[in-house]
C-alpha cells in the first residue's frame, strides 16, 4: 500500500510540471525606435512545443528573431517563424541569440517600469507576463 501511494504522489507531481518563462526582461527605448526581449523558457513537460507568436501594445509589431555572425564577421539578425522548445529544455533568449524585437514603440519603455505581453504556444496556450524594463 506504502508503494502505491509513492508512486501516485510521483505521478501526481510528474503531471504537475508546466511550461515556464523566467527572468523576462527587455531594453528601455524610445518612442519610433526598436526594442528586444530576453528571458528563459523552460519545458519540463514531456511534451514538445513551440512558440509561434508573441503579443504587446507597447509596439507596432512583435517579431521573433535570431541574431547570427556570419562568415564575414559581421551580425545579422532574421525573423523566425516560430521557436521550437523540445520536451525537457530550457531556451535562453539573450542578446546575440534569439530574441523578441518590439519593432516601432508606440511610446518610451523607461528602465524600472514593465509591460504586458502574451505569449502563444502550440501547447501550451497563451501565457502572459509582465516584463521589466531594464537600461541598455
Amino acid at each position: 500500500m506504502f508503494l502505491i501511494v509513492i508512486l501516485i504522489m510521483v505521478l501526481v507531481s510528474c503531471g504537475s510540471s508546466k511550461l515556464t518563462i523566467i527572468n523576462a526582461w527587455a531594453r528601455a527605448g524610445t518612442a519610433g525606435g526598436n526594442s528586444a526581449i530576453y528571458l528563459i523558457m523552460d519545458n519540463p513537460t514531456d511534451q514538445d512545443d513551440v512558440l509561434l507568436s508573441v503579443y504587446s501594445n507597447v509596439a507596432e509589431a512583435v517579431e521573433l528573431h535570431r541574431s547570427q555572425m556570419t562568415d564575414e564577421g559581421t551580425m545579422t539578425m532574421q525573423q523566425q517563424e516560430n521557436i521550437p522548445l523540445p520536451s525537457g529544455t530550457k531556451i535562453e533568449l539573450k542578446p546575440g541569440g534569439l530574441h523578441i524585437m518590439l519593432v516601432n514603440l508606440k511610446h518610451d519603455l523607461i528602465a524600472g517600469d514593465s509591460f504586458q505581453v502574451t505569449f502563444t504556444f502550440q501547447n501550451a496556450g497563451e501565457i502572459n507576463l509582465k516584463v521589466l524594463i531594464q537600461a541598455p
